[in-house]
């Protein structure tokens, strides 16, 4: 059990840093202050912010891996609330 712990952990991390990495990208190209196609101000903090938190995260699924299962559900919740909030999922 703990092996395969251990590997879908290991799958989020990735999933997690290369959506870091992403972010990283997207503020070296637009800026720390871009509005993400005219989002909401509130949507474009969570995405810019996601820059510190995904990797913050992956580190925690190993370190503190119910701290880091449960940050990492967050993060997925509020991604859709902002789906939602934008119509992308209406």
């Amino acid at each position: 059990m703990q092996r395969r712990s251990l590997v879908i952990r290991s799958i989020y991390a990735a999933c997690l840093l290369v959506a870091g990495l992403n972010h990283a990208s997207i503020l070296i190209r637009h800026g720390i202050l871009w509005d993400y196609w005219g989002a909401p101000w509130p949507s474009a903090i969570y995405w810019t912010s996601l820059t510190v938190l995904d990797p913050l995260v992956a580190v925690l699924l190993f370190v503190r891996p119910r701290l880091g299962i449960l940050l990492t559900a967050a993060l997925v919740v509020a991604y859709g609330a902002t789906l939602i909030n934008r119509g992308s999922l209406t």
